[in-house]
């Protein structure tokens, strides 16, 4: 099942690295959309991860991406959300 995505960066007052990420989203989705058709979802949210944290190393060699739980959302429709770490957790 496709799903869209969401991501939250820590720490949220690094613009920088928002930005950062946010540019490595857009090319991973880009990439995904290249192989699947589907500009606004993805299949796979593992997939993505990987891609994004691919691209996130060669600068952040630290950043960790963390996909929140099922049960967290309140719904089944709600967006996958990425956690994404700069110095590889929330307590560096």
């Amino acid at each position: 099942m496709n799903r869209e995505v969401q991501l939250r960066t820590f720490p949220s007052d690094d613009g920088e690295f928002h930005e950062f990420v946010d540019a490595a989203l857009i090319a991973a989705r880009s990439s995904w959309t290249a192989l699947s058709g589907n500009r606004t979802t993805i299949t796979d949210a593992r997939s993505l991860v990987a891609a994004v944290e691919e691209k996130l190393h060669t600068r952040y060699p630290d950043a960790a991406i963390r996909i929140r739980a099922e049960l967290a959302a309140l719904d089944s429709s709600e967006p996958d959300l990425l956690y994404v770490y700069r110095d590889g957790s929330l307590v560096a």
